[in-house]
């Protein structure tokens, strides 16, 4: 999975194949995946708050191919979750958005600036190093 996108209609979930509309909130989806590993959003989310002193827009780590970390908060409309594992790179668009490519080619252009976008994925890859130690 590259990346998921909050829409109107549901979510998009751009899984390295193509894009697919799935007709359920974002919180009950990144639910889904984190039960698949045998937890709960809400608990892994307090797990990393409370062992790392994370504040807010907290990643979701799920597993050694699954990192998701927000460029925008869970509840804004045009929320975004970026999985750490298949950034290839991070550029600067025309205008100073960020656009992130992803390891199959696919790009995600974002209204985020671009100095925004490489925070927060340097952040989460200090996150998972801790995890990992």
């Amino acid at each position: 999975m590259n990346y998921i996108l909050k829409t109107a209609q549901g979510i998009m979930v751009n899984d390295g194949e193509g894009m697919h509309l799935e007709k359920k909130g974002m919180r009950q989806y990144l639910n889904e995946l984190a039960i698949e590993e045998h937890v709960t959003y809400e608990g892994r989310i307090r797990a990393l708050r409370a062992r790392y002193g994370l504040k807010n827009n907290v990643p979701l780590y799920l597993s050694q191919e699954t990192c998701l970390y927000p460029l925008r908060p869970l509840r804004a409309t045009d929320a975004v979750f970026v999985n750490y594992f298949n950034v290839l790179s991070l550029r600067q668009g025309r205008n100073g958005d960020a656009e992130i490519i992803f390891t199959n080619l696919a790009i995600l252009k974002t209204a985020l600036p671009y100095a925004t976008a490489v925070r927060k994925h340097v952040q989460t890859g200090r996150l998972i190093e801790r995890i990992d130690r």
